[in-house]
């Protein structure tokens, strides 16, 4: 009796820890489904779910930050070109873009940049694009905000990255 009940404790002690490992966003506030990451929310901030849609949005009420999370697959292509991809999509649109520097999410590698560009109503645009590559999956975070409360505002997505884990 007492080796079986010693069985059980320990044996359910492991599914416990093997639980416990593999959600990787237990306590995690904002869980996507869609694109397969969790994430905290900057204080303050709200979040939208894709939900069908193509990106998950997360704002700060009453500015003009936003951060806009998007995944696509990359069957064959590498974390610089689907860079290079982005980049140059950024170009096309008007975009001044900024050389990529090296960056970690979710303990994976990633770049990221900062591009420029003028509305069509002249309001200063600025964004920092971040890309990580996963098991054939890519995501995109962009955080834009104006040019003016860029500084004010990019502690919160710093902290943001920080907090990403993959699903």
């Amino acid at each position: 009796m007492g080796i079986v009940l010693a069985v059980m404790l320990v044996g359910s002690a492991g599914v416990v820890w093997s639980v416990a490992r593999s959600d990787r966003c237990a306590g995690v506030p904002f869980r996507s489904a869609r694109f397969g990451y969790c994430v905290r929310p900057p204080e303050g901030w709200r979040a939208e779910p894709a939900d069908g849609g193509t990106v998950d949005r997360f704002w700060l009420p009453d500015a003009a930050a936003v951060i806009h999370v998007q995944a696509v697959e990359t069957v064959g292509r590498s974390l610089d070109d689907v860079a290079a991809e982005v980049r140059s999509l950024e170009e096309g649109t008007g975009y001044e873009v900024g050389d990529p520097a090296s960056i970690r999410v979710g303990g994976e590698l990633a770049l990221w940049w900062e591009a420029r560009a003028t509305s069509p109503l002249g309001d200063a645009i600025r964004v920092r694009d971040v890309v990580v590559v996963v098991d054939e999956l890519a995501w995109r975070v962009r955080f834009a905000d104006d040019e003016a409360a860029f500084d004010e505002h990019i502690g919160a997505f710093e902290t943001f990255l920080r907090s990403w884990r993959f699903a």
